[in-house]
């Protein structure tokens, strides 16, 4: 996996695969279907990881569209990104 830039949430699965193969260089003949497995458990998690990604970026986009550039006690933004509690507490104020 030369030129692929490590990212910490897959250190465990690259590390599964690096050692596998390690093991299995000096066996030429024998199946790759472990190997196989392993990189195709990693390539769904990097999928699972994309779409998160992806999704939390239409999330921001919108709450950074609807920003009013008001006052923090109407931030869109910081509503969003609070706990529960809290924007339940800042809807109340602003009604």
């Amino acid at each position: 996996m030369d030129g692929v830039r490590p990212f910490s949430g897959f250190s465990k699965a690259k590390s599964a695969l690096d050692k596998h193969i390690d093991s299995l260089t000096d066996q030429q003949s024998r199946s790759c279907a472990r190997v196989d497995a392993i990189a195709r458990q990693h390539l769904a998690e990097v999928e699972r990881k994309i779409a998160d990604l992806n999704a939390m970026r239409r999330e921001l986009s919108t709450v950074v569209d609807q920003c009013g550039r008001n006052v923090i006690a109407d931030c869109r933004i910081i509503e969003a990104l609070s706990p529960a509690r809290k924007r339940v507490e800042a809807r109340k104020r602003r009604a």
